[in-house]
């Protein structure tokens, strides 16, 4: 644009018009003015006036109509040039005219003016047709340009639609689609137009009542109406079949006609999906409230039914007919409460939740039924709100809760039973309880628990209703040993029968019982019950008779624990009275073995056992007798205690076939303790039993006083109580009767070391004589006993020479026979095999030293033997000949001689000894003594000894032991 142009179009192109309009209207004026000055005519001035200022004011109007006239505002400036283009081209012309004829013009003033305006006015009528063709060239291509646009806007629109557009001729053929058609149906842009609309390779299926895919495209076509929302199903290229929604119109041909269609369709396959599930929701919802087990009631605001299903009507025995005729003031459904009385209306649970906008949950109430029927419902009742929150309608729903009422009403029975059992402490108190609260609970004739006897080995009825004899008689198959209630029993499994005469495998035939239930109540026993009707029992019935089971098998479990927790304390009580009593008994015995320490003689011994026990709180009487093995008869050695007099008046033997034979007889027989808990437990009385009564005692324990095998008596206590002897206090007694048998033992051991005298007996052995006796006899060789010598192991090891035999055949003998043990060729000294060996019966011989006896000689030749042995003088010799006819089948007492054995003082005994000595042999062993040749380790070698004593080292050894010999000789009697 030039630099003219922007000038212009900055000032104003019409107002510049405008303004040389007003100019020449200005100069018109001048020009009108002058003459009249000159005295010119009227029409000159005029003419002169209209001659310049008509062009002027029609430049003027022109400059201010130009922005009202329909052209474009880029020709103002061209118009503005026009109207200078003309106005200088007639300024030249008049230039061109003065400068060719000078002077030619009259009136210069008039004639420039004159001529300019014409020229302006020609230039801008010609800017004026300019002006209008250019504007028509502009907005022409304007147009052009808003069509290209808005076709473009179209493509792009029709592109990024979320819709699926086609657009079809009017031959039926695609002519276009967007790219969203294409997703849809699963073509591409490009092959979706090389199809017809009706396509077979859509299998297009039309929605039940509307048209076919065909017929839609000939509707809009023929009608030339829009079609909306046509629903069509069709098959995708891939297979998948989808429901579309679709739109039409018609494209119009400029003669009128349809050129074509446009459709719109969209993809409504999930919301015809979200339809189907709707309507199968619904369809469902319908099934369910047809179905229901509770009513279910929707009521407007104003109370008025609107929906009721069939059980609702069941509940409330009206039809909703019926239900819609009751007077408005009527309690919904008769509601009442437990006394029959209308509801208040407040309370109601429409009128709680339409006046609080809140649900309403587990409402019971009661409904009086037409037929008088009350039953009780819960109700549950939740409002339904319109879009402005306010309440629409009110849904209800009812549910009979007759039976759960009257189910929780036994509950509560049931639990009141599990509180009362509690205080039960017998089985008896438990069967009532349980039958009583059975009649409460279980609407049945016949009920009964029959409880294991242990005893009897069988179930015994422990309570039952009144029915029950009237029911069952004694021989029917309830009351049978063996019969349905032992199963029950026994297998532990429970019996429901609905027509107990149905049964193929129950002989039912003698009771009235038609339905019959049994159950075990664990290890205790059954409860039956029982109706005359078949069918009887609901399983509501069932459960409870189950849970009362269940209280019957815990009460009659904690019964049975409770009894054996009682028995257990009272057992832990007698254990504990008991150890008590064993404690002081103990304490007792502890006494005793002091005594038993000190005392010197067996008289003191057996009088402190008596005195101690005596004195015990324990017993009444204690005495100790020692057994004549002639007359049986045991004879009271030493006694204690309250009743002294019952030895005055019993006899006592240990004679097994003897009417006498007490606990004590006993113990001396068996050499077992022997125990009479109750005296007076087994009449008719033997006669200690009725003289140990007479004297107030009650329990009795005989213990034997004994110590390996032998006898030394019998101790004997009673107590004034029954059952106080238990198994403690006999391993106790026992035990002493040991410690007193050994103190004995040790005694007489103590006099035969310390006595100087001794009792020599001989016995004679006939038969029955050892292996070793026999052998020599068989070899006509004499066996002569050496000595014996009692190892660590207190087993003794016997020394013997057999004459007139070759130690060879003795050991072979010895190998042989099953009856010598470890038989030993000790040493051969001028034919006289010295042997050891332990023998089976060496306990004979450990007996005889344990009791102070030393074997002295044992001899056999032949079928004789003899056999010497001291004892101390205060023995029993008569328990020695009893120990000898234990031992050998035939044997004899032959001989028994006192005998004198004189104890050597120490310095009596070094005499001796020294005087068997040799000089040299005391000097050899005193120097060696001295040396520390007996330390160990020694302390000097025989080899110094020797240089020593300048002797060889030969000599030094056999003078030693020599010495050694002549020493033990005199210790160990080798005279």
């Amino acid at each position: 644009m030039s630099r003219w142009y922007r000038f212009i179009s900055r000032i104003g192109a019409p107002r510049v018009i405008s303004v040389l309009g007003g100019l020449y209207i200005g100069i018109a004026v001048v020009l009108a003015v002058f003459p009249l000055m000159t005295s010119a005519g009227l029409a000159e001035v005029v003419g002169r006036f209209a001659m310049v200022g008509v062009p002027g004011t029609a430049l003027l109007y022109g400059g201010y109509h130009v922005p009202k006239m329909d052209l474009h505002p880029d020709v103002y400036p061209r118009i503005v040039v026009w109207v200078f283009g003309g106005f200088g081209a007639m300024a030249a012309v008049v230039v061109m005219i003065e400068a060719i004829f000078p002077g030619g013009m009259d009136n210069p003033w008039f004639t420039v003016p004159l001529a300019t305006a014409l020229g302006s006015i020609a230039g801008f009528g010609m800017g004026l047709y300019q002006g209008r063709a250019f504007s028509r060239a502009r907005e022409a291509e304007q147009r052009s340009d808003e069509l290209r646009d808005e076709r473009d806007l179209r493509d792009r629109i029709v592109e990024t639609s979320p819709v699926g557009i086609v657009v079809v001729d009017a031959d039926g053929q695609i002519s276009s689609a967007n790219r969203h058609a294409g997703e849809i149906l699963g073509f591409s842009q490009e092959t979706l137009s090389e199809f017809a609309y009706d396509e077979e390779a859509f299998e297009a299926t039309a929605s039940e009542g509307a048209l076919p895919a065909e017929d839609i495209f000939r509707e809009v076509v023929s009608t030339g109406e829009s079609i909306y929302a046509v629903e069509q199903q069709i098959t995708r290229a891939d297979g998948e079949q989808i429901w579309l929604s679709v739109n039409g119109a018609p494209l119009p041909d400029p003669a009128g006609g349809t050129a074509g269609v446009i459709f719109a369709f969209e993809d409504i396959t999930e919301r015809k999906q979200l339809q189907e599930d709707l309507r199968q929701e619904h369809h469902l919802r319908e099934r369910i409230f047809e179905t229901s087990p509770v009513g279910v009631v929707v009521l407007t605001r104003d109370g008025e039914i609107s929906f009721l299903n069939e059980r609702a009507e069941q509940l409330a025995g009206r039809t909703q007919d019926e239900l819609d005729d009751l007077p408005s003031e009527s309690p919904l459904f008769g509601i009442v409460d437990e006394a029959g009385e209308p509801i208040p209306a407040e309370e109601m649970p429409f009128n709680r939740i339409v006046a609080s906008g809140e649900p309403v949950f587990d409402a019971d109430f009661r409904i009086a039924r037409p037929d008088g029927e009350r039953i009780w419902i819960s109700v549950n009742g939740v409002p339904l709100f319109d879009r402005a929150e306010a309440i629409e309608r009110v849904v209800l729903t009812f549910e009979d809760i007759t039976q759960r009422r009257r189910y929780n009403d036994r509950l509560v029975t049931l639990n009141e039973l599990s509180q009362n059992l509690t205080d039960a402490e017998t089985e008896q108190a438990v069967s009532d309880l349980i039958i009583e609260t059975a009649r409460e609970t279980l609407p049945f004739p016949l009920m009964a628990i029959a409880l294991y006897d242990e005893e009897h080995g069988q179930l015994q009825y422990t309570a039952q209703t009144s029915a029950v004899s009237d029911l069952i008689d004694e021989e029917s198959l309830f009351r049978s040993e063996r019969g349905l209630s032992w199963q029950v029993f026994s297998e532990q499994s429970e019996i429901v029968y609905d027509d107990l005469p149905a049964q193929a495998d129950v002989s039912a035939s003698e009771t009235a019982l038609r339905s019959v239930m049994i159950f075990p109540v664990g290890e205790h026993g059954v409860f039956l019950s029982g109706a005359t009707t078949a069918d009887a029992f609901s399983d509501t019935d069932l459960s409870l008779a189950r849970m009362l089971v269940a209280n019957t098998r815990s009460a009659l479990d904690r019964v049975a624990r409770e009894q054996t927790v009682r028995e257990q304390r009272d057992t832990l009580a007698e254990r504990t009275a008991a150890l008590e009593r064993v404690q002081r008994i103990n304490s007792t015995i502890r006494g005793i073995t002091t005594e038993l320490i000190q005392a010197s003689t067996r008289e003191e011994v057996v009088q402190a056992v008596c005195d101690r026990l005596a004195d015990a709180e324990a017993y009444r009487f204690a005495w100790i007798g020692t057994h004549d093995t002639v007359t049986d008869d045991v004879t009271p050695e030493a006694w204690a205690g309250v009743k002294e007099g019952f030895l005055e008046t019993a006899t006592v033997t240990a004679d097994g076939d003897a009417d006498s034979d007490d606990p004590t007889g006993a113990a001396v027989r068996t050499r077992e303790t022997r125990v009479e808990n109750n005296l007076a437990a087994d009449p008719p009385f033997e006669s200690w039993e009725q003289t140990a009564l007479d004297h107030g005692f009650q329990a009795s324990i005989a213990v034997p006083l004994v110590y390996q095998d032998t006898l030394y008596g019998v101790l004997t206590l009673f107590a004034d109580e029954p059952d106080v002897f238990n198994q403690m206090e006999e391993t106790v007694l026992t035990e002493l009767g040991e410690t007193v048998g050994y103190a004995l033992n040790a005694l007489e051991r103590k006099r035969a070391l310390v006595s100087e005298q001794s009792v020599e007996l001989e016995f004679e052995l006939r038969s029955g004589n050892p292996p070793l006796f026999r052998f020599a006899a068989e070899h006509d060789g004499e066996f002569e006993f050496e000595n014996i010598v009692q190892r660590a192991d207190e087993s003794p090891g016997i020394f013997f020479t057999i004459r007139g035999v070759p130690s060879e055949a003795v050991l072979a003998f010895g190998e042989e026979s099953p009856e010598i043990e470890d038989l030993l060729l000790v040493s051969d000294r001028e034919g006289e095999p010295l042997f050891e060996t332990q023998l089976h019966d060496s306990a004979f011989f450990s007996a005889l030293l344990d009791r102070g006896a030393m074997p002295q000689t044992l001899t056999a030749t032949g079928d004789e033997g003899y056999a010497v042995i001291r004892v101390p003088p205060a023995s029993n010799i008569r328990s020695f000949v009893e120990m000898f006819e234990a031992q050998y089948e035939d044997v004899e007492l032959v001989g028994r001689r006192e005998v004198d054995e004189s104890i050597k003082t120490q310095q009596e005994f070094k005499a001796e000894f020294r005087s068997q000595l040799t000089e040299r042999q005391d000097e050899i062993l005193k120097t060696a003594y001295v040396s520390g040749f007996f330390e160990s380790p020694r302390a000097t070698t025989a080899q110094e000894l020797a240089e020593t004593l300048d002797v060889s080292q030969p000599t030094v050894s056999r003078h030693i032991r020599a010495g050694e010999r002549k020493l033990l000789g005199i210790l160990f009697d080798e005279e």
